[in-house]
């Protein structure tokens, strides 16, 4: 008697789990679809990650925030003007490049006042939350910037890239006037915007 009423009562149980486990709503994320021009994570989305690009995934949309406001003026130098023309090995020059030369230019140039470690140091707060991941775009992250420009808000001419020239020739830079994209001298004044990944 005592284990046919153990034997009920622990199919009572099963059953009301059961039961429960099949009522139970699956919780659905909200998905919010964002576009280029949305003001999102302290600055403008100023790209979305394409099936090509390394980072995208096809069940979450990532991309690149760009700052509201040019950081440094308009005469920022790409190299630390106290150590002079070092190689840095940025290289770099496509979607997701940005970041890592960054990482590279700053470990080599150490602190100071130039494109990459302003990028490095910004840091904006929104909503109680503080973005400081920014970095300075590569080459081809501002050729993204240039193909969406309308949607962005005012630029000035032209912007340090993240990419290093070959064999230390320079620099790349770009022109947001026009699509050009030329090597300069580290030590030619530009202007700078840093960008950020979400």
């Amino acid at each position: 008697m005592k284990r046919l009423f153990s034997f009920l009562i622990f199919i009572s149980f099963v059953t009301l789990v059961l039961f429960q486990s099949c009522g139970e709503r699956a919780v659905e994320e909200e998905v919010i679809i964002r576009s280029i021009g949305d003001p999102y994570q302290g600055g403008i989305i100023a790209y979305l990650l394409k099936s090509d690009d390394a980072g995208y995934e096809g069940s979450q949309q990532h991309g690149l925030i760009v700052a509201l406001e040019d950081q440094g003026g308009m005469d920022v130098l790409w190299w630390n003007e106290v150590l002079g023309d070092l190689e840095t090995k940025a290289l770099g020059n496509l979607i997701g490049d940005g970041l890592s030369n960054t990482e590279l230019i700053v470990s080599v140039q150490g602190e100071g006042v130039y494109a990459a470690k302003i990028c490095m140091d910004y840091e904006v707060a929104e909503n109680e939350v503080v973005y400081d991941d920014w970095f300075l775009p590569s080459k081809g992250e501002l050729a993204e910037i240039y193909e969406n420009i309308d949607e962005l808000g005012e630029f000035k001419t032209t912007y340090w890239s993240s990419t290093e020239a070959e064999r230390n020739q320079g620099a790349w830079r770009q022109n947001l006037f026009n699509s050009a994209q030329n090597v300069s001298k580290k030590y030619e004044p530009y202007s700078v915007r840093p960008i950020r990944s979400f």
